[in-house]
C-alpha cells in the first residue's frame, strides 16, 4: 500500500557485482575516510647502495671541506713575524742614517709609502712591503730634511694617488710649500687599485724661500715603460735638469735612491 508519497523510492545501498565489477545502487556511494600517508622524518643524504642493500646516510665530514692544516697557519704566521721583523730593521736603519753633512738647493725624493690595507702593504706579506721595507707617515715627517735645504731650495717629492694626503703633509713637515705637480703614466702597466686601475704616479714640486718659478715650456706629464719596482723614469730627469742648469740649482741630491747618477749625491738603505 501506497505511503502517499511521490517520487522515487529511497533503496538503501546494496553492492551488487557485475560484469564491470562492483557497483553501487542507490543515490550515493557510502563515504569512507580518504587515506591520509603519514608524514614521513626528514631524511640525511643517502649514499648509493647496492641494490639489494639498504642505503646508508652519508657522514657529515664527507660533504664538508676538511679544516685547513694548523701547519699551514703557523707557516703564514711566522713569514709575517719574519717580514715585520726586518721591516722594522730597515726602517730603523734607514732613521739612524746619517743624512750628509751639506746642503742642497735641489731635492729629489721617493720615500718608501707605507699603505694600509690587507691587500697591501698593510698585511706585510704583499704589495710594496714585498719588494722594500716601507715606513709610515710619521717617520718620513721625522726626517731631518730642512737640516740640508739651502735657504733657496726646490724639492720633487715623489708620491701615489691613493696617498696624496701623506704627500702634502710631508711635504709642510718638510717646510715646503706647494707649487705644482708632474705626472707620469706608466706604459705597459696593468696598475692597481680598488676604484681603478692606476696608471699615474704623481711627483709633487714644492719650494723654500725663493725659487723662481720655472716657466718651462714642457708640458708636466711623462709617458714610459715602468722599470724596477718603483724605479722613476729617465724621461724624468732629462724634463728636471736643464730646468735646474739654467736656474743654477746644480747641489742636487736624490732621498731613498735605488742608483747612483752623475751630478746627484745619492742617499738611502739600497745604494
Amino acid at each position: 500500500m501506497s505511503s502517499g508519497r511521490t517520487g522515487r523510492s529511497r533503496v538503501s545501498p546494496t553492492a551488487i557485482s557485475g560484469s564491470h565489477g562492483i557497483g553501487w545502487c542507490g543515490n550515493d556511494p557510502p563515504h569512507y575516510p580518504a587515506r591520509v600517508r603519514p608524514q614521513q622524518p626528514p631524511q640525511s643524504p643517502m649514499r648509493p647502495a647496492h641494490p639489494h642493500r639498504h642505503p646508508v646516510p652519508v657522514r657529515p665530514y664527507e660533504t664538508e671541506k676538511p679544516p685547513l692544516p694548523l701547519v699551514q697557519e703557523h707557516t703564514d704566521h711566522m713569514a709575517l713575524a719574519d717580514t715585520q721583523r726586518t721591516m722594522r730593521e730597515v726602517r730603523d736603519g734607514v732613521l739612524k742614517l746619517n743624512l750628509p753633512q751639506k746642503t742642497y738647493n735641489a731635492i729629489v725624493a721617493d720615500p718608501p709609502w707605507q699603505y694600509h690595507n690587507k691587500k697591501t702593504g698593510g698585511s706585510m706579506i704583499s704589495g710594496s712591503v714585498a719588494k722594500y721595507p716601507t715606513m709610515d707617515l710619521a717617520d718620513i715627517c721625522c726626517l731631518n730634511i730642512p737640516n740640508i735645504c739651502q735657504k733657496d731650495c726646490v724639492l720633487f717629492l715623489w708620491g701615489t694617488t691613493p696617498l696624496a694626503d701623506y704627500s702634502f703633509k710631508v711635504m709642510e713637515a718638510w717646510g715646503f710649500k706647494y707649487k705644482t705637480k708632474i705626472y707620469w703614466r706608466k706604459i705597459m702597466s696593468l696598475g692597481m687599485g680598488f676604484w681603478f686601475r692606476g696608471q699615474i704616479e704623481e711627483c709633487l714640486i714644492g719650494v723654500r724661500g725663493n725659487v723662481k718659478a720655472f716657466r718651462c715650456q714642457k708640458p708636466n706629464f711623462i709617458q714610459s715603460k715602468v722599470r724596477n719596482h718603483s724605479q722613476k723614469p729617465e724621461e724624468f730627469f732629462e724634463l728636471v735638469e736643464p730646468v735646474l742648469d739654467k736656474y743654477s740649482l746644480n747641489s742636487r741630491i736624490e732621498l731613498f735612491a735605488r742608483e747612483r747618477r752623475e751630478g746627484w749625491d745619492s742617499w738611502g738603505d739600497e745604494v
